[in-house]
């Protein structure tokens, strides 16, 4: 079962990551209220360093190390259960977020919930009508319905749907806690200015990225690299931001190789600057397990994508883009490494997250409900697939019509 609720939509690297999150945006993220998920924060590490290596050739080892004492593990990642994430039933008899005051859209402040309206909410047919207008999100908003049963004060939006008006009630109280791990010096530095001439070749990859033109994206910043020699020491932490970004963008061309000696170069900086509490370390990890990932080092991408979820969901909370893909790859790699428990936990908890904070017909939900379909197929599980199916069809009713 191949489910398209959505047409025309591109989860880029690997079917759910969008592109180039490397600047600390504000997303959605962890609440104490309806669908709240309490996420323990994750530690500074402290780990193993490699030398400097070059990039183009296919890896004989990782140019990173990692072993999960280095840092500490989201429960997102672990083997016990999670009941909030895991205890919902397949066929979607449950009610939908965003359908009901006690049931909402979890959103993260005012302009992230209008942002949600204006481009991320979906309509029966998968397209948006405003056209991700932020001001047009927020015009759709009729006010609030008054607290729900965890006190949070929710607010009800009309969406002009093709099909017809849709309300949608959302919670823009669903903001991460302040990380309570301390910076180093060393990331402290993160708050020096950029360079001027560095700063403004970046922008320009950044411009050139979002018109899809990556070869000449990746030119601009390795100019912005030659630059930064000049006037950076080799572990400043603006460099990670720089190597980032060009791992970023080889990924996008399909360089994974290419990527993991940009990736791998940043993760070594993060780490010594004691891995800083902002969501860029976490960005690095995420992509570079993906390269591990494809390259079958299964074990390390394991390990560098646990690492990832740790830390964005310290600073962005778990119902980040990054930190949900992260569940699905790693769902991925315990089911093929025979762990089927973990492996449906993971996925399990993904689709739960996605759901909460997307509604139930947003594409990084349908990503993960055929991840799961694929799963159950694997498993023999014909009851489940059928199951999953009227999930899948219970979204066309996302939200309530007017």
């Amino acid at each position: 079962m191949k489910i398209t609720l959505l047409s025309g939509v591109g989860l880029r690297l690997l079917g759910v990551l969008g592109p180039l999150t490397w600047a600390a945006a504000c997303g959605p993220a962890a609440t104490t209220g309806t669908g709240s998920v309490a996420v323990k924060k994750a530690a500074a590490p402290v780990a193993p360093q490699r030398p400097s290596v070059g990039s183009g050739a296919a890896p004989a080892a990782a140019l990173v190390e990692c072993s999960a004492t280095d840092f500490a593990p989201s429960p997102l990642t672990g083997s016990t259960s999670f009941p909030a994430l895991e205890d919902w039933p397949l066929d979607g008899r449950d009610e939908p977020a965003g359908s009901s005051k006690e049931n909402p859209v979890m959103r993260c402040g005012p302009r992230d919930s209008y942002a949600f309206i204006a481009g991320i909410y979906r309509c029966a047919d998968g397209s948006n009508p405003l056209d991700g207008n932020v001001g047009a999100g927020g015009a759709a908003r009729r006010g609030n319905v008054g607290p729900n049963s965890q006190h949070h004060i929710i607010d009800r939006y009309e969406v002009p749907c093709p099909g017809g008006a849709e309300q949608v009630y959302v919670d823009m109280y669903g903001c991460p806690e302040a990380s309570k791990r301390t910076p180093s010096p060393s990331a402290l530095r993160l708050n020096e200015e950029l360079p001027a001439a560095v700063g403004k070749l970046m922008q320009e990859a950044l411009d050139l990225s979002g018109d899809e033109k990556y070869t000449e994206a990746i030119v601009k910043v390795r100019e912005a690299l030659a630059q930064a020699d000049t006037t950076l020491d080799p572990d400043h932490p603006h460099r990670a931001r720089l190597l980032d970004l060009l791992g970023s963008l080889q990924q996008e061309s399909e360089q994974l190789d290419e990527s993991e000696s940009s990736l791998a170069s940043a993760y070594r900086i993060w780490n010594s600057a004691g891995w800083p509490p902002i969501a860029l370390s976490g960005n690095t990890c995420v992509r570079l397990s993906r390269v591990y990932a494809a390259h079958k080092q299964t074990t390390l991408a394991t390990c560098v994508a646990s690492r990832g979820v740790a830390y964005l969901s310290d600073v962005k909370g778990p119902y980040d883009d990054r930190v949900i893909g992260s569940l699905y790859l790693l769902g991925e790699i315990a089911q093929a490494s025979g762990e089927l428990e973990l492996a449906e936990k993971l996925l399990r908890r993904g689709v739960r997250l996605a759901e909460l904070s997307r509604g139930r017909r947003h594409p990084l939900v349908v990503s993960g409900i055929n991840k799961l379909d694929a799963y159950y197929e694997k498993r023999g599980d014909p009851a489940s697939r059928a199951a999953l199916r009227k999930r899948a069809s219970s979204g066309s009713s996302n939200s309530s019509k007017i």
